[in-house]
């Protein structure tokens, strides 16, 4: 069984509200040009094709609906199999120019999907009120009881795997649940490459770009399978380089140099401490030769101005509850809506907090 990997395309990204659009084309045209060469008998799609939930426009559909039907037309006429990930706008099933293409696979649920020698089982993303009180044991162990012998096992997944991302408040993956049941694990969500576990065999998939700055230096790639071997296939991709000064006056006063060094990267520039305002330092260092590739600041231990899905929830916290403030003047309406964001950001089942919130019975301060 030859397999072709890829996944966290987020097509219509607008990092630090850079323009992304030629290294996404250029990526998505690298992924055929693979499996044009390789021949895949299914290319595995682990989620987030899109960068938003919401309808992405006319532009990032185009993309990734007419990506899909060259890997579809393929010579080889291979299977697609794409998972439904956190950031997939819902609209992925009424594409016209996918409609009626029995070869294409959308998994909006756990499940099965059997092509040719393989079975594989889908886990598309979930949050934690999706799961039952079981963990994925009790979803997933029905469906690997139908996993037939002589077949090639494999679970794809757009979830972390467990131990893998401190902190994460998520479902996550636990390689072991697996060790018995399946030849390979592959997820995607979390944007590094390369292999992670070894019994299981456990990969992260990665994007094919770098997306944000938490790829810094890592390898960017695919990943093909044959016949139960896994191979990492490098990919070439716009490099992010953080510059890190003492204070502002010692970046001024080299990053012109540092900057004609780099080669055409995406710059973050890191300040232990600084004088002025994001903005001013901002447009300063922006003004320099070179300046335009920066795209990030960080002053000291504080968090980045963009975050990424995969980064803290405690500093999304942060934002929600700084937002509320800002905007709500009314005491307790803005501490019921603080500590609803925080109620989700557990996990809680929506329905639910929004009937506390009709009632009224969900006060400040309390956690799920």
């Amino acid at each position: 069984m030859r397999l072709l990997l890829s996944g966290d395309w987020h097509v219509g990204a607008t990092t630090w509200g850079a323009d992304r659009s030629d290294e996404i084309e250029g990526a998505l045209e690298a992924v055929v040009s693979e499996a044009a060469r390789r021949g895949p008998e299914a290319v595995l799609l682990l989620g987030d094709l899109f960068d938003r939930f919401r309808y992405p426009g006319d532009g990032p559909v185009h993309l990734v609906a007419s990506t899909l039907r060259r890997l579809l037309d393929l010579s080889q006429s291979p299977h697609v199999v794409l998972l439904r990930g956190n950031h997939d706008w819902s609209g992925v099933k009424v594409w016209e120019v996918l409609s009626g293409e029995e070869r294409l696979h959308v998994v909006d649920s756990p499940g099965l999907v059997e092509i040719g020698d393989a079975q594989f089982l889908c886990l598309p993303y979930l949050r934690p009120h999706q799961v039952p009180p079981g963990g994925l044991e009790e979803l997933l162990s029905p469906h690997i009881a139908r996993f037939r012998e002589g077949l090639w096992h494999f679970l794809l997944a757009h979830q972390a795997l467990e131990g893998t991302v401190p902190g994460l408040r998520e479902v996550t993956v636990p390689p072991v649940l697996f060790r018995e049941a399946c030849h390979a694990l592959f997820c995607g969500h979390i944007h590094r490459h390369g292999q992670v576990f070894d019994d299981p065999p456990a990969f992260y998939v990665g994007a094919p770009y770098r997306v944000d700055f938490s790829q810094e230096g890592g390898e960017v790639g695919l990943l093909w399978v044959d016949e139960g071997m896994v191979q990492s296939v490098p990919l070439q991709a716009r490099e992010l380089t953080t510059l890190a000064y003492a204070d502002e006056e010692i970046a001024l006063a080299t990053l012109e140099e540092d900057l004609s060094r780099q080669n055409g990267a995406w710059i973050r520039v890191a300040l232990d401490r600084a004088s002025l305002s994001r903005a001013k330092l901002l447009e300063r260092f922006r003004d320099l030769p070179g300046g335009g590739a920066i795209v990030q600041l960080r002053l000291g231990a504080a968090e980045e101005l963009v975050l990424h899905d995969d980064g803290d929830p405690l500093v999304v916290e942060e934002l929600w509850s700084r937002f509320v403030e800002s905007e709500e003047s009314e005491g307790p309406r803005r501490e019921m809506l603080i500590a609803a964001g925080r109620a989700l950001l557990e996990g809680r089942d929506p329905a639910e907090v929004w009937q506390l919130l009709l009632n009224r019975h969900l006060p400040a301060g309390e956690g799920p």
